[in-house]
Formats: structure tokens, sequence, C-alpha cells
């Protein structure tokens, strides 16, 4: 592990959450979060090539289809039509094209 905490081969990257980018080791959830106490989440990992995410919409509906099969709301990151997670795409890619040690190429 780094200095950080963050494994060497994850030191530049980018966490997206509650709406801000920032690095790995800043990014910390609450031990009282439903996730944690009760170890419940969903996730989607999502290719993005030459710039763009791949079947984003698909892996969106997954996830939240993912989420209502464990008593999940997704609607605070899921609600207004997907755009609130669609945006944060957008930015994290801004963001990473600033920010990654080859320029960013995605």
């Amino acid at each position: 592990m780094g200095s950080t905490g963050v494994a060497p081969d994850h030191e530049s990257a980018l966490v997206w959450l509650d709406g801000r980018i920032m690095a790995p080791a800043e990014a910390t959830v609450s031990a009282f979060d439903h996730g944690i106490t009760v170890g419940d989440g969903v996730f989607e990992t999502i290719l993005i090539r030459n710039g763009v995410p791949f079947a984003l919409t698909r892996h969106l509906n997954r996830l939240r289809d993912s989420a209502a099969g464990l008593g999940i709301a997704a609607d605070g990151v899921l609600g207004d039509g997907q755009e609130r997670v669609r945006s944060a795409c957008e930015d994290l890619m801004a963001a990473w094209a600033d920010h990654a040690p080859d320029g960013g190429a995605l």
C-alpha cells in the first residue's frame, strides 16, 4: 500500500461520492451507512471506450433493478431519468482527462 493507504496502482484513481469527485483516500462512508451496518450494496462497472460509456443505459437499469431486488431505494441516485449518474460519468471523464498521468486517454 502507498502512504495514503491506497494500493499503488490506484493512487491516480478518482472517486465520485455524494456528487463530488475526490481522491480515493478522501472518500469516506459513515459507520452507520446501511451498506456497512447490514452489508447490502450493489455496483456496476462501466467500460469507457473512446470516451463513451459502453451500454450505460443497460448498466443503470441493471443497477436500479439490483437495488430494488435488495429493497434499496435508488431514486436518489437514479432518479430524474438517470441524469445524475450520467452527469457524474461526464464529470469523471472530464476530471480524468485533467488528472491522469498518461494524459487521460479513455
